[in-house]
């Protein structure tokens, strides 16, 4: 029952993802809110106009970022590198 229990929550926190991801995208997440690290480094470099690499753990990620890197006065490319491996 314990690993039942498991798979339940992690189905919870996957459908809570989802729709916390929808909701950003659509622009109406100004109920969520969030927390990050390192933001005034990135302002800082894009007021001095220096490149910089910021690093994610996957792809989900980039979606959610992207709506609020669109908040700088900059463009920011972001390169993906896809190395799922199938056994």
């Amino acid at each position: 029952i314990k690993s039942v229990l498991k798979i339940y929550r992690s189905y919870i926190m996957l459908g809570q993802t989802l729709i916390d991801r929808v909701v950003v995208s659509a622009g109406i997440g100004g109920k969520i809110t969030s927390e990050s690290f390192g933001a005034e480094n990135l302002r800082a470099m894009v007021a001095h106009k220096k490149g910089g690499i910021l690093l994610g753990s996957h792809i989900g990620n980039w979606g959610i970022a992207s709506q609020y890197l669109m908040n700088y006065d900059s463009n920011i490319n972001v390169l993906v590198y896809d190395v799922e491996r199938v056994s």
